[in-house]
């Protein structure tokens, strides 16, 4: 069985700072490790994903010497931001977050760094020279002989005028989100709930047009779309069939 990954580092002492982290991560469905000695944390310092350092830790965080690294933000409350900058620059910090204003903010890093705990899985694009070739019944046999080798496999169908490459698997009765049921959607989609909306039998899932015509999209909401890291972050293997069309009518990319 291999090792759990590396969870995000609170390391602070100010209660009011870990009380409102420790909320944030509870809404975002992250688990994050929580220190009070710098001292303690020194060896898995430099591994884990993300730090957030609490202003009050910094000194004592520099005294005992604590690597460099990056993907550090600096916690404090709202208002002492310029006094910490020399404080962040002495510690390599990236970020000052100074909350409660800044929430909304620290929540995506967090995310973030959620994702980047997770295996990242290899992306295959089929893309056929004309219509009929057979890129997606080659998507298809790819991705099946992926989820038959025992890897988590992601089927995206990337050709809005194909009519839909569940047809192909024989999956147009399952139920489970289509493209068009992401139409409006905006900022970050976690992975895995994305994975357990969609259409799928044991470890493949499949992310199909359907055949109702109503396929074209407004553009994307505020901020886009961030699906999780990439694509396909926490599965383990993808394949997309490639789509007839580019330009302006065909559907928001997800790579």
């Amino acid at each position: 069985m291999s090792a759990a990954p590396p969870r995000p580092l609170l390391l602070c002492a100010d209660e009011q700072i870990t009380d409102d982290v420790l909320r944030l991560a509870a809404v975002g469905g992250v688990e994050i490790e929580v220190a009070v000695d710098p001292g303690a944390v020194r060896s898995r310092y430099a591994h884990v994903p993300l730090v957030l350092l609490g202003a009050e830790l910094a000194e004592p965080a520099r005294r005992v010497g604590l690597p460099r690294r990056t993907n550090v933000i600096l916690l404090a409350h709202d208002g002492q931001a310029p006094s910490l900058v020399p404080v962040a620059q002495a510690l390599a910090a990236d970020f000052i977050a100074c909350l409660p204003e800044g929430e909304k903010w620290l929540l995506e890093r967090l995310a973030e760094a959620k994702i980047a705990g997770q295996r990242t899985g290899a992306i295959l694009g089929v893309v056929g020279g004309r219509g009929g070739a057979g890129a997606s019944t080659l998507a298809v046999a790819l991705a099946v002989t992926g989820s038959r080798s025992g890897l988590s496999t992601l089927l995206i169908d990337a050709d809005p005028m194909g009519g839909g490459i569940d047809l192909t698997l024989g999956w147009e009765g399952e139920e489970g989100l289509r493209w068009p049921g992401l139409a409006g959607a905006s900022g970050r989609i976690d992975p895995e709930l994305l994975t357990r909306a969609l259409p799928g039998r044991g470890p493949m899932n499949v992310l199909s047009w359907n055949r109702d015509g109503g396929w074209a999209f407004d553009e994307p909401g505020e901020g886009g779309w961030i699906f999780g890291g990439g694509p396909v972050a926490g599965r383990g293997g993808a394949a997309r069939g490639g789509s007839r069309r580019l330009g302006e009518s065909a559907p928001p990319s997800v790579g």
